[in-house]
């Protein structure tokens, strides 16, 4: 999922980096915890909903890691960190 937008917004808990000589954001491959944040999926915010459950998976992790620089694997599971969510792949 993308979302591209021009102006200084409101944009919730997502993290990245704002490249301040473009005139517009793009936010890619956006998720959040179920129940945390019930109003990202709406049509303005369009981040995806995932449960507790769903995050630690590996197909989660494959999810996370799609359409990174030169196929960089970014995120990864370590064991005993973050609770078994993935963490970056420097943690």
């Amino acid at each position: 999922m993308e979302v591209t937008g021009s102006g200084i917004e409101y944009i919730a808990p997502i993290v990245g980096h704002f490249d301040t000589t473009r005139e517009t954001m793009v936010a890619k491959n956006n998720y959040y915890l179920a129940g945390i944040y019930n109003w990202l999926s709406n049509e303005k915010y369009k981040a995806i909903s995932k449960t507790e459950e769903q995050m630690k998976t590996n197909e989660f992790l494959t999810l996370l890691n799609t359409e990174q620089e030169n196929d960089e694997i970014v995120w990864k599971f370590k064991s005993g960190v973050n609770n078994g969510y993935p963490v970056l792949d420097w943690q």
